[in-house]
């Protein structure tokens, strides 16, 4: 928190009056079961960049022991502590070695209906977010609108550095659609030929620390972030990696629903460029190239990597 919140206020007020210096005092105190870690001056003092770091990117502020690490916006997100801990606990997916039969009732007739998951690997969310869902028709591969639903939502007046921010976006997206900017084996998982921003809400994070593709995707939206400095802005620097990402496809489609919760599941992709000499573009070979070249990245005892959202239906 900030030095001059209420907060540090309230818990280091001899600390704070008689300037012991911070690394005698700070983290010592707890409020609930949280221990309060202060930071000198106001979020407005702070560059953008050093601002948003605790929030992308947190490693080193914790001990090597920690594994998760979760942000919340206290003044959007109210969050009770068996909330934090029930998130904590579905970032993992147990494998499923045998199909689990399901029973649904069918919307047209009534009937019950038994479906089959098929066998899965075990899942790993290294980094989860709120995203909001959209009815169908709206475009949301269109720049401006996720720039202007973004500062709606938070409130914040269009300056020259956003506009900057956003025409970059808008030229991203051209370059997309005829396709410069694409992986070759793109349309082998994504075949729409736009720019798919995700329409974010950062006000809650949960980090994998330990988790090297997590902490690549953290420095990829810090870095972007920090490009551009736009104070609250993060939802859009995030979008864009996110969806700069699929493009690439680095992110895959959204893994079927093959259990019970609202959460929804993509997977990190680890794509294999071909070489320019001997790049294959048709045929039977490149097929073979599609089907070998994506893979869901792993670890070493072959748990899969997922980025993970809590969707989130959009308010009129």
């Amino acid at each position: 928190v900030s030095s001059s919140s209420k907060l540090a206020k309230a818990l280091y007020a001899n600390e704070l009056e008689e300037e012991t210096p911070l690394d005698e005092w700070n983290g010592t105190r707890k409020s609930g079961y949280w221990n309060i870690v202060v930071l000198q001056g106001t979020q407005y003092s702070m560059p953008e960049h050093e601002r948003s770091l605790a929030k992308f990117n947190p490693t080193n502020l914790f001990s090597d022991r920690v594994y998760k690490a979760m942000y919340v916006n206290h003044r959007r997100v109210i969050l009770s502590t068996d909330q934090a801990m029930g998130v904590m606990k579905n970032m993992d997916m147990n494998e499923r070695t045998t199909p689990k039969k399901h029973t649904i009732v069918d919307e047209k007739s009534g009937d019950n209906v038994d479906i089959y998951f098929p066998p899965q690997p075990h899942r790993h969310s290294v980094f989860f977010t709120n995203k909001y869902s959209f009815d169908e028709g709206f475009d949301t591969s269109n720049a401006q609108n996720f720039a202007r639903f973004i500062m709606r939502n938070n409130g914040i007046a269009e300056t020259k550095d956003i506009r900057a921010q956003v025409q970059f976006y808008e030229q991203t997206g051209h370059l997309t659609r005829t396709n410069m900017q694409r992986s070759p084996n793109y349309q082998e998982f994504n075949q729409e030929n736009f720019f798919p921003y995700g329409f974010l809400r950062s006000t809650w994070l949960v980090h994998e620390l330990k988790s090297e593709e997590g902490r690549d995707l953290r420095c990829e939206m810090f870095e972007e972030h920090s490009l551009w400095g736009n104070s609250d802005m993060e939802d859009l620097s995030m979008g864009y990696v996110l969806a700069k990402r699929k493009v690439k496809a680095q992110l895959g489609k959204m893994a079927a629903h093959q259990y019970e919760g609202p959460e929804e599941w993509y997977p990190l992709l680890v794509p294999t460029e071909p070489d320019d000499e001997d790049a294959i573009t048709q045929g039977p070979l490149y097929l073979d190239y599609l089907e070998s070249s994506q893979k869901v990245a792993t670890d070493s005892k072959g748990h899969e990597f997922y980025v993970t959202f809590l969707p989130q239906k959009r308010k009129e």
